[in-house]
C-alpha cells in the first residue's frame, strides 16, 4: 500500500508504512501501522462516516476557498475521532 520508511520511536529501527485499517463500530476506522521488529503501533488517523463524506466533498471540490474550509473541518473531526479512540483504549 506503501513504501514510505520511517525510524520506530521505541526500537530506533526502520520499518515500512504497511497501512492496515480496523473497523470498530459505528462506521468508525483506523489506519495504522505497525513497527515490523518490535510491532509498537502508530494510528495514522481515524474517520467515521461524516468524515468520509468530507474527504469525498474535498477531492470533488474545485473552489480552493471551499476546500480550505472543508480541509479544516475534516482535520478538526479526524482529531476528535483519534482522541476518542485513543481514550477509549
Amino acid at each position: 500500500m506503501n513504501n514510505q520508511v520511517v525510524r520506530c520511536d521505541d526500537c530506533g529501527r526502520s520499518t515500512k508504512m504497511a497501512l492496515q485499517v480496523r473497523k470498530y463500530g459505528q462506521g468508525m476506522q483506523e489506519t495504522y501501522f505497525e513497527c515490523e521488529h518490535c510491532t509498537k503501533k502508530y494510528t495514522c488517523y481515524v474517520t467515521d462516516e461524516r468524515a468520509r463524506k468530507l474527504q469525498k466533498k474535498l477531492r470533488n471540490e474545485k473552489n480552493p476557498v471551499i476546500k480550505f474550509q472543508l480541509q479544516a473541518k475534516l482535520q478538526e473531526r479526524m482529531i476528535k475521532l483519534k482522541r476518542e479512540l485513543m481514550d477509549s483504549v
